[in-house]
């Protein structure tokens, strides 16, 4: 039987940091060999005068160029009262969605208004067609 570290690989699409209104897009992700990703935004702190924290994800045939917002993959609109939030967005990819998806992926984080939002994306590939996976040997299985 696999254990779950052999068959998940955590990637930070967004680091976590303070950040006031503006558009950061994440870092492209390299879906090959995976199935599923599962997006998930971590809301730390987030001022009264914050409007919206939204995300959504976009995806690219090489990586680089010719980004496009995959439909329906996007969580609108944490703000001030949503403090430690942490809602996730489910995209498939690869095997499940052969011919529908393309490569790479990313995460675009969108924040709005006035003051600061801490927050970050972390994305987890699952679904491989291969494990155990290779992942950062830090680990603590209790």
């Amino acid at each position: 039987m696999e254990r779950a570290l052999e068959t998940i690989k955590p990637v930070n699409a967004i680091q976590p940091a303070s950040r006031a209104a503006g558009t950061v897009n994440g870092d492209a992700i390299d879906t090959a060999g995976f199935s599923d990703i599962v997006y998930t935004i971590a809301a730390g702190a987030i001022d009264a005068g914050i409007t919206g924290v939204d995300v959504k994800i976009q995806e690219s045939a090489d990586g680089s160029t010719g980004w496009a917002d995959i439909t329906s993959a996007a969580i609108a609109s944490l703000d001030g009262d949503d403090d430690g939030a942490v809602p996730t967005i489910g995209v498939r990819c690869g095997g499940r969605a052969a011919g529908t998806r393309k490569r790479y992926q990313r995460a675009v984080l969108v924040v709005a208004g006035t003051g600061n939002a801490v927050c970050g994306v972390v994305c987890h590939l699952t679904q491989p067609s291969s494990a155990p996976v290779t992942n950062t040997p830090v680990s603590v299985l209790a």
